[in-house]
């Protein structure tokens, strides 16, 4: 049986969407060499050397990966039988899983080439270094649909991010988390200053918190003293950029474990969008007026809001952008446009009586039913649709990229252009061997010295 279905993969997998799988199959991933550093790690410890720190530090990663599909793609295995499982029970976490399993592929394939290739000679590869490898990956415009098109998922984690922080910033200060905090602090410093980008934007981010959090440092355990709760902290250090604020808050949700992992239980959503019987026109005009001023007040006749389109290219079926009114495809456009959508709606309700039952409206105009639905369910959600309208000409997709990375504990934000992002996963992330053990928030490099110490972990 596991021949006939390596067979059947060899066969199907390179056919991509022709393709038909295997739903013994859970995850299917596809990964690249990064060939600069994959030959230097071979070689170096083919000769006997470890490779050099320096060099590893551009990349990150052994491995990129470009894909990583779950949920019934191409034929596999669907989530909703796995939803009461243990193991892969909640949202991606088994393609996290299979990412994690490819980094330690990839860890055992440089030691299994340096050892065919250097004989006797050769050396693994230090367990400081493995560590701090991890996995890369690649995501452009193909994922950004994703966080539009599943708002009530994307609602479900950020306001479960929102309810775990909540818990940590409303409890009490203790002086003895300071030292903690503060080492948690420094090395965010040192790992942003570690961070290689090309992106000269993200390279001022960077310095940016560098610098505020290099000045939090001197001050932050002065202030904490003076201070009741953590939310009073956060708040004294509002100024600061985001970059520099979501590290602190990283930091003050790693100091209570205890406290934050009680929601990882809590990530699955419904998805099911209904309007309960008897609502009014009224009724959505009021959630439009209460949480869609962002879309309602938005001139989609200004060609500047109304820039962009999004359509899905025939040879490669992935979201691609153009420039309305000069490229074509227009006809084709993807129903991203949830601001314009929103907008419509409401000067078409303000023509109808507010107390006109909403079926009847729905008769009248049947175009809004999809929108209809998403407005009065995220409109009654805690976090709602993402403010975003992605047909604007300097809208950055790779804003909505970096959303949902960072729920997968994205590290080393690196844009490459506004449309594809370039990150690291489970690097600094315990071993086989040291799972649940090691330390792994904010990955540093290790030195040369470090290197040299031995091969404790």
């Amino acid at each position: 049986m596991p021949d006939e279905l390596l067979e059947q993969l060899r066969a199907n997998v390179p056919l991509q969407e022709a393709g038909r799988n295997s739903n013994k199959v859970i995850v299917l991933a596809r990964a690249n060499k990064s060939m600069r550093v994959f030959e230097h790690i071979v070689d170096s410890l083919a000769r006997g050397n470890q490779p050099k720190p320096e060099v590893l530090a551009q990349v990150g990663y052994i491995l990129r990966t470009t894909a990583v599909y779950g949920n019934g793609k191409f034929g596999i295995h669907d989530f909703k039988p796995l939803e009461k499982t243990i193991d892969f029970g909640q949202s991606f976490s088994a393609q996290m899983c299979a990412v994690y399993l490819l980094r330690q592929f990839s860890l055992d394939l440089v030691d299994f080439l340096a050892k065919n290739r250097g004989g006797e000679t050769a050396v693994g590869l230090h367990p400081k270094l493995q560590r701090y490898l991890g996995v890369g990956n690649a995501t452009g415009l193909g994922m950004a649909p994703y966080l539009i098109n599943h708002p009530c998922i994307v609602d479900q984690w950020l306001s479960t991010r929102e309810q775990a922080l909540a818990t940590v910033l409303e409890g009490k200060i203790e002086t003895n988390k300071f030292a903690t905090l503060k080492q948690y602090l420094e090395r965010a410093v040192k790992h942003l200053q570690q961070v290689v980008t090309i992106n000269e934007r993200q390279q001022q981010k960077n310095q940016t918190a560098v610098s505020e959090l290099e000045e939090l440092l001197k001050s932050v355990e002065l202030t904490a003293s003076t201070l009741c709760i953590w939310r009073e902290l956060l708040k004294h250090y509002q100024y600061m950029s985001y970059e520099a604020q979501e590290v602190l808050i990283a930091c003050l949700m790693e100091l209570y474990p205890e406290k934050v992992d009680a929601f990882e239980s809590l990530m699955n959503a419904d998805e099911t969008m209904e309007v309960p019987l008897g609502k009014k026109v009224g009724d959505i005009i009021r959630i439009l007026e209460a949480r869609y001023q962002w879309a309602i007040h938005t001139d989609f006749t200004d060609s500047n809001n109304a820039y962009w389109f999004w359509y899905r290219s025939e040879d490669k079926e992935e979201p691609r952008l153009g420039v309305r009114g000069v490229e074509e495809g227009v006809e084709k456009e993807l129903p991203l446009d949830i601001g314009r959508q929103a907008r419509n709606l409401y000067l078409a309700m303000k023509q109808a009586d507010e107390s006109q039952k909403l079926s009847e409206f729905v008769l009248k105009h049947p175009k809004y039913r999809g929108i209809i639905r998403r407005v009065w369910n995220m409109g009654n959600k805690p976090m709602g649709d993402i403010q975003m309208n992605v047909l604007h000409k300097d809208a950055l997709p790779m804003n909505l990229l970096r959303c949902k990375l960072s729920i997968f504990g994205a590290t080393k934000f690196d844009p490459r252009s506004d449309r594809w992002v370039r990150i690291t996963l489970f690097q600094g992330a315990p071993l086989f061997e040291e799972a649940h053990e090691a330390e792994w928030l904010f990955p540093l490099l290790p030195t040369e010295a470090e290197i040299q110490q031995g091969d404790e972990i």
